[in-house]
């Protein structure tokens, strides 16, 4: 199984279709049983949600068998080319569009956490601005009401 360490910042169609083209050669040669996909939804800038989705092989949902088994009805439909050609196009196509949707619905929530992260912290630096802020002006008084009793008190001795 290969690794991609070094993959762009932001997803590209290219880069997918290469890990596209791995992982179908490994299925195919039964290298692998099963291609899962592990991915962050991307729903806002404040929400996403973790996912599992699973590429192949493919699982029909149960509600789709159950329809497609109460329309038996053949259609009436000519593949021009023929289905398996048309097939051999799309799929690949399909795939590689599924791998680039999870890195790009990764990589925007990736970068909106960082926005919160970021947001969060200029937050908590500017209330930390406002309490040294405070502290500074408390010392700054402090050392100034020290200087004039000091004056006075002086001032006292002299006249005393």
């Amino acid at each position: 199984m290969k690794t991609y360490t070094k993959l762009p910042a932001i997803p590209t169609p290219g880069g997918c279709a290469i890990i596209a083209e791995d992982l179908a050669e490994s299925y195919i040669n039964k290298e692998i049983d099963k291609i899962e996909i592990i991915t962050t939804h991307f729903k806002s800038t404040l929400s996403y949600q973790v996912q599992l989705w699973q590429l192949l092989p493919v699982i029909i949902a149960p509600e789709k068998q159950e329809q497609e088994q109460q329309q038996k009805i053949e259609p009436e439909m000519l593949f021009e080319p023929n289905i398996e050609t048309v097939l051999q196009k799309i799929v690949p196509l399909y795939f590689t569009n599924r791998i680039f949707q999870a890195m790009t619905e990764a990589s925007a929530s990736e970068l909106a956490a960082r926005m919160q992260a970021m947001s969060a912290a200029t937050n908590n630096a500017r209330d930390m601005i406002k309490i040294l802020t405070i502290d500074y002006n408390k010392a700054r008084q402090a050392s100034i009401t020290q200087e004039l009793l000091e004056v006075v008190s002086g001032a006292q001795a002299l006249e005393g």
